[in-house]
C-alpha cells in the first residue's frame, strides 16, 4: 500500500495476521515495525504490535515501512 503524507501527518495502521486460508493466525510474540528512513518517518506501535501510527517528521522525502511476526508458534 502506498500513502503520500504531508511532512505533519499521521497516519494509523492495522495488521490482520491470517493463515493461508485467511481465518485469524496467531503470533509468536510481539509484531516488530521497522522504518527504513527515521529522517522521514517515526514510528509508535501499540503495546500488543497489531497497530502503529506512522507519523512523519517533518523532512520530505520517501520511506518504507516493515512489520515482521514470528508464525512458527512455540520454540523455534
Amino acid at each position: 500500500m502506498a500513502v503520500t503524507m504531508d511532512t505533519d501527518q499521521m497516519f494509523p495502521v492495522t495488521i490482520q495476521i491470517v493463515d493461508r486460508k485467511g481465518k485469524p493466525a496467531a503470533v509468536d510474540g510481539v509484531p516488530v515495525w521497522l522504518s527504513d528512513n527515521t529522517d522521514v518517518l517515526a514510528l509508535a506501535p501499540s503495546a500488543d504490535g497489531m497497530t502503529c501510527d506512522v507519523m512523519a517528521v517533518g523532512i520530505p522525502g520517501t520511506a518504507k515501512v516493515q512489520v515482521t511476526a514470528d508464525a512458527d508458534l512455540g520454540s523455534g
